[in-house]
């Protein structure tokens, strides 16, 4: 009898209690309420997208974006590689001297002129000017030099080119 003696005795204090109890648990319900109707909202929010459209299509609309960038810069690639490989062929480096031949023509008007790509490789021109007549040699070049003999301002022409 010791136990139901105990409980009508506090029957009021339990009653209390569980009062209480049962007030925090709602309050704490209603805080858990606002919380989730908070998330909810911000979650249709999300869902919505922009301009209607949902979340996975717009991921979807990204993806194909990004797979056409990559393509695209792929092609760039290989565009960016073969103009290098243009390049490689092409001149890029000219040196010029102008001198005077002869000493009974006046001014400079002989010229070395030196044409080559990035690997030194190329052709050197030559005109000598004389009064009676004038003369063109071209002399290929390899790594900057010529199998050929060179004259002292093609070898200037030369070296101007590579820049030395």
């Amino acid at each position: 009898m010791g136990t139901q003696t105990w409980v009508t005795d506090n029957l009021v204090l339990i009653l209390g209690t569980m009062t209480t109890l049962i007030f925090i648990l709602l309050i704490l319900c209603m805080v858990m309420y606002s919380s989730l109707s908070g998330l909810k909202q911000r979650y249709q929010q999300m869902m919505g997208g922009v301009e209607g459209s949902n979340l996975e299509r717009m991921l979807m609309e990204h993806i194909d974006e990004t797979k056409q960038v990559v393509k695209k810069n792929e092609w760039l690639e290989q565009e960016l590689n073969r103009q290098n490989d243009i390049l490689l062929t092409a001149v890029t480096k000219i040196g010029i001297v102008r001198f005077c031949a002869f000493e009974d023509v006046g001014g400079d008007t002989s010229f070395a002129v030196a044409l080559l790509n990035s690997d030194n490789d190329g052709v050197v021109f030559s005109s000598i000017f004389g009064r009676d007549d004038s003369r063109t040699y071209a002399k290929p070049i390899v790594r900057g030099n010529s199998e050929y003999a060179l004259t002292e301002e093609e070898n200037q022409a030369i070296k101007k080119a590579m820049g030395k």
